[in-house]
């Protein structure tokens, strides 16, 4: 996952930023030339971000990263975007089949789905995921936010046809249409800016 945030000190948020579907040296040009760092790895961006004191942009990037936390985000912020939101089940309540996926991947990195209690039966440390309804849809969309001093400044999401029923996305999309966020997309994270 690859993370970007400016390096100033009026800097608010910048958003996970998962580079896919287009080249990193066009990105890394890019920031360079409106001045802006790369993180590769979310663990060396919040890092940086702690060190420099950078609460309210920590605080939101640890909102994004952590499934959970964004979850409740979404439930809590008075809006009408809980919709969105696959219900998420508690371990004594897990309603099957269901997605269990890391509190803290990216990516589509150890999303799995699971069909019944045996597969959930193996899991031995269930205490670092959630469990969510499944929602199938015909799109599968990756979005990517650019923010500076609280204000987007770029914006898109990258769509593709789901190839088939169950399908999660894991890594890169290809073959896939872009577009800029929609009114409802762009609330949402001026929400949490």
């Amino acid at each position: 996952m690859n993370h970007i945030i400016t390096d100033r000190n009026d800097v608010q948020i910048i958003a996970n930023f998962d580079i896919i579907g287009y080249d990193h040296n066009n990105i890394q040009q890019y920031c360079n030339n409106i001045n802006i760092l790369v993180f590769l790895h979310s663990s060396n961006l919040l890092n940086y971000l702690h060190e420099k004191k950078f609460k309210k942009a920590y605080d939101n990037i640890i909102l994004l990263h952590y499934k959970d936390k964004f979850v409740e985000f979404m439930k809590d912020c008075n809006c009408d975007y809980s919709r969105y939101i696959p219900e998420t089940y508690d371990l004594d309540d897990i309603k099957y089949p269901c997605l269990m996926k890391p509190k803290d991947g990216y990516g589509g990195g150890k999303i799995k789905i699971l069909k019944n209690q045996e597969m959930y039966d193996e899991i031995q440390d269930s205490n670092n995921y959630i469990f969510q309804e499944i929602i199938y849809y015909k799109y599968t969309s990756v979005a990517h936010i650019l923010c500076k001093n609280g204000k987007i400044i770029e914006h898109i999401v990258y769509t593709i046809l789901t190839p088939y029923h169950g399908y999660v996305k894991r890594g890169s999309i290809v073959n896939y249409t872009s577009r800029y966020f929609n009114d409802v997309e762009l609330n949402l994270f001026k929400k949490i800016l």
